[in-house]
């Protein structure tokens, strides 16, 4: 990338604009359905649990996964992803993007 032809930057968040996870309100009800068991902690978004492929399906938002696309191949466009989840869920995150095929954002 120039960086002397970026004119704009985009910027993207995870949770519940990328991405649709489950809050800890259905979540929770959705790890005692799948599970048969109570949610093994009293918090949610630092838990990796709460990301679990196995318990979960998350999906993307194709509008924002389609607006993602079209700023990552615009060579004036600088995009990235942001998202409140502690550095652990890196891994989890980038594994869901790269399952859903796309692009990788800084």
């Amino acid at each position: 990338m120039d960086k002397n032809k970026i004119k704009r930057v985009s910027v993207f968040d995870f949770d519940g604009t990328l991405a649709f996870t489950p809050s800890p309100e259905l979540g929770k009800k959705q790890w005692l359905e799948k599970t048969g068991e109570i949610f093994p902690a009293n918090g949610w978004w630092g838990r990796l649990e709460s990301m679990d492929p196995n318990v979960f399906d998350i999906y993307l938002n194709p509008k924002v996964v389609s607006a993602v696309i079209n700023d990552v191949n615009d060579s004036e466009c600088y995009t990235t992803l942001l998202t409140g989840r502690i550095q652990k869920f890196e891994k989890i995150v980038k594994n869901l993007l790269n399952n859903h095929d796309l692009p990788k954002l800084d």
